[in-house]
């Protein structure tokens, strides 16, 4: 199934290939870092951390944490489209280039998740109308035969369209993958679960060793570990998400590129006869 081979793949590219996932790793573990030692944050919260720090150092700080985020929200899909292609991936020149890149995931993003949105509350209706017209307990259950389905749905769906934008470079590709994706419903319900399954253990792991780590005390050193581990890890989650997104996406369209509509497909053959 193109489920289990889009997960496996990503799991098996990322284990093999670190300059996917080192980058926005780091970047993300340094950003948590800063955030759990400025005192904001689950983790702070956790070790109950409270430092005091003038507002002068801490908002530079905050602005400085939310900058290195940026780029994780292009690199990986885009260090994943390298090594797909056979090219190699060059760190500091896609660091450089993912800077602009996540700026405008950022923005595009709250486009696809508005319309992702949308497209939930439809598939949700039998659900909602179930939940509202059954009694309760009974509502619960039954209304959550159709809503499990839907959920898995779009969370596959989701996955696949930021990746699909940055594969493509085309804001038309996230909007028609929805279209694929309904055609494979269930190999995109399925690829939704997997995903998910995979993202919470990962979370998971690093819930639990943040929580020994925390055991060890609640001071700055021990907010700046927990701060990056717990950073570091949920990046990886991310990176997974990224990854077997863009592979899910050409799996089901069946194409390495997407041809934009307005694109016009000429046989080097024809061109050569005239």
């Amino acid at each position: 199934m193109d489920a289990f081979n889009a997960i496996g793949t990503a799991f098996r590219t990322i284990s093999e290939e670190n300059k996917i996932w080192r980058v926005p790793v780091v970047l993300t573990g340094i950003s948590m870092a800063v955030l759990t030692v400025l005192g904001i944050g689950d983790d702070a919260e956790l070790i109950a951390y409270r430092p005091d720090v003038a507002w002068e150092i801490a908002i530079p700080l905050v602005l400085l944490a939310l900058l290195l985020r940026i780029p994780t929200f292009y690199y990986p899909t885009m260090a994943y489209k390298h090594r797909f292609n056979g090219e190699d991936i060059n760190e500091g020149k896609l660091l450089r280039e993912s800077f602009i890149g996540g700026l405008k995931v950022i923005l595009i993003s709250i486009v696809y998740g508005l319309l992702a949105g949308f497209i939930a509350l439809l598939l949700l209706i039998p659900a909602i109308f179930l939940y509202l017209i059954l009694p309760e307990p009974v509502s619960y259950v039954v209304a959550a035969i159709p809503a499990i389905p839907a959920v898995l749905f779009v969370l596959g769906l989701i996955a696949m369209m930021v990746p699909a934008y940055i594969w493509t470079e085309d804001f038309s590709a996230g909007m028609d993958i929805i279209g694929a994706a309904w055609d494979e419903k269930k190999e995109t319900m399925v690829y939704g679960f997997l995903l998910m399954l995979s993202v919470v253990g990962i979370v998971a792991a690093a819930g639990g060793i943040v929580l020994m780590i925390s055991w060890m005390g609640g001071g700055a050193i021990t907010a700046l570990v927990i701060g990056f581990i717990d950073g570091a890890l949920s990046e990886l989650a991310n990176t997974l998400a990224n990854v077997s997104g863009a592979e899910m996406f050409v799996r089901l369209t069946g194409r390495l590129t997407w041809r934009k509509r307005d694109e016009v497909s000429v046989d080097p053959d024809l061109l050569a006869s005239l």
